[in-house]
């Protein structure tokens, strides 16, 4: 009789298991990837050692990667990994990682795993698009002798030598671009209000800013030469103080956005002839 009722439970623990399996299935094909992850977190707290584990981990993984939940997404597919006990998946999942540390742009640390994968890994698959993702990274950061040699390596695992050729190419137009710096923006646009937006090559807001300053200034300087000290500290205080510093801080931001805007179309054109 015991033995008849371990039976009997371990066969309805084993229908509660596959219908919460496949309820969360269900969530995730219709998009409810909340009530799916609570799901298939369910599923793999009763059943932990299931041969889908992985998998599971892994879809897990993905949607927080797709809703930029990068601290949950990364330590789903630390999961995936320790689950999985064929090489060649564990090697993509790693990479896999090693793609959403560099999505949360925590680079080193995706360096760190795409080099760990390629080493103590022979799939020439692999190396490919560990080299390639290195690459990027390298772009990101400007790393361009990095880059340049990520590259090489990735050219190695591929038939088309004309790619290459054209590759070189577009590499050394995108190199000869330089970012500008945005310390160096802020600090001229201190000195002469405009001049960083003019540095960065912002002409419509360099005029705004040197127009707008220059207005308060000449209002300024006409009340300090008249000695009305109070009406002069009163125009700075209330209304030219924030132009000044607002002009520093958008010459700032603007450098900024140049450089971010430069470095994705940089990865874009090479992207394109990759393609």
């Amino acid at each position: 009789m015991l033995i008849l009722i371990l039976i009997i439970n371990a066969l309805s623990a084993g229908q509660s298991n596959d219908a919460a399996l496949k309820l969360a299935d269900k969530y995730f094909d219709n998009g409810l990837y909340d009530h799916a992850i609570t799901e298939y977190k369910r599923y793999l707290f009763l059943k932990p050692t299931s041969p889908f584990a992985s998998q599971l981990h892994q879809r897990i993984a993905q949607i927080y990667r797709d809703q930029h939940q990068w601290a949950w997404a990364i330590e789903a597919y630390r999961q995936a990994i320790a689950c999985e006990a064929n090489d060649s998946i564990q090697a993509e999942l790693e990479i896999d990682l090693a793609i959403t540390y560099l999505a949360a742009s925590n680079y080193s640390a995706g360096e760190f795993q795409l080099i760990k994968t390629s080493i103590y890994n022979d799939d020439p698959a692999i190396k490919k698009r560990a080299a390639f993702f290195l690459s990027i990274a390298a772009l990101h950061n400007h790393k361009w002798d990095d880059a340049e040699k990520y590259f090489n390596d990735y050219f190695e695992y591929c038939s088309d030598p004309n790619l290459k050729i054209e590759f070189d190419s577009v590499f050394q137009a995108v190199r000869k671009k330089k970012l500008k710096s945005a310390s160096l923006a802020m600090w001229l646009s201190t000195l002469l209000p405009g001049s960083g937006q003019l540095y960065v090559g912002d002409y419509e807001n360099a005029l705004n800013a040197f127009a707008l300053n220059g207005v308060f200034g000449y209002w300024i300087g006409s009340r300090l030469l008249l000695k009305d000290w109070g009406n002069a500290l009163l125009i700075w205080h209330f209304l030219a103080r924030r132009y000044y510093f607002g002009n520093r801080y958008h010459a700032r931001r603007i450098a900024e956005e140049y450089n971010q805007n430069l470095k994705q179309e940089e990865i874009n054109s090479i992207l394109d002839c990759l393609q």
